[in-house]
């Protein structure tokens, strides 16, 4: 069985890791690079999944005290850039009306590192 190198946890299907000192998540034999605040929000939409998350935390986890006055639309095309990445992955961003956005698909987050 392989083994995350920057963890050690054994790696099956469908675990996903996120590597922030790398900026990386692996999934299903990928390794997707991304910059720190795409990250971040497919981070949060592990770690919340399958719950629908609001822009409101993700402009807080995100951005914290320093929102862009454009959030909305920033948000919007990071939604969008990460629904082309991940779907090799086979996971998917929803758009849930009114509330926010989810990710489905089969996964098991695994231990994020750093």
């Amino acid at each position: 069985m392989n083994c995350c190198p920057t963890c050690g946890q054994r790696v099956t299907e469908n675990l996903v890791l996120v590597d922030r000192t790398t900026n990386t998540i692996a999934c299903r034999g990928y390794t997707i690079h991304a910059a720190p605040k795409p990250l971040e929000l497919l981070a949060l939409l592990l770690r919340c999944a399958p719950r629908a998350i609001t822009k409101d935390l993700i402009i807080e986890t995100v951005w914290g005290d320093h929102e862009p006055y454009n959030a909305d639309k920033c948000i919007h095309i990071m939604i969008h850039k990460l629904r082309k990445v991940i779907r090799p992955l086979g996971l998917e961003i929803e758009t849930v009306h009114w509330r926010g956005y989810r990710l489905v698909g089969d996964f098991i987050l695994g231990k994020e590192a750093a």
